[in-house]
């Protein structure tokens, strides 16, 4: 649950942007340009499996000696990569992918 201040301040932001965006490349310039825009998408990801691997990972034991077959259908051809490092993480054996599914479909 929101408290005041925020949720007054959130409700405003929300309001001032229910109409849809034009000019997304505007947007994006002025998001990047943000000193609070910041990429780290490799650092903030292993970060996360390495989380994810110490909370979560009960069974690691088990996880390694199974012999488990998982097929994997990547929705919209993006989740493989993060799939396989859960996988991972979670020491199971990499799954088998769907070929057809595996990839973004290519531009149109």
């Amino acid at each position: 649950q929101l408290c005041e201040p925020h949720d007054t301040a959130i409700s405003e932001l929300i309001l001032d942007n229910l109409a849809p965006w034009t000019d997304y490349e505007a947007k994006a310039k002025e998001v990047r340009a943000s000193t609070l825009c910041v990429e780290d998408l490799d650092g903030i990801s292993a970060e996360y499996f390495r989380q994810m691997a110490a909370t979560l990972n009960y069974h690691s034991e088990d996880n390694a000696a199974s012999e488990l077959k998982v097929v994997y259908t990547a929705m919209h051809g993006v989740g493989a990569p993060f799939a396989a490092r859960a996988f991972a993480a979670f020491g199971l054996r990499p799954f088998v992918p769907v070929p057809a599914q595996n990839e973004p479909d290519p531009p149109r």
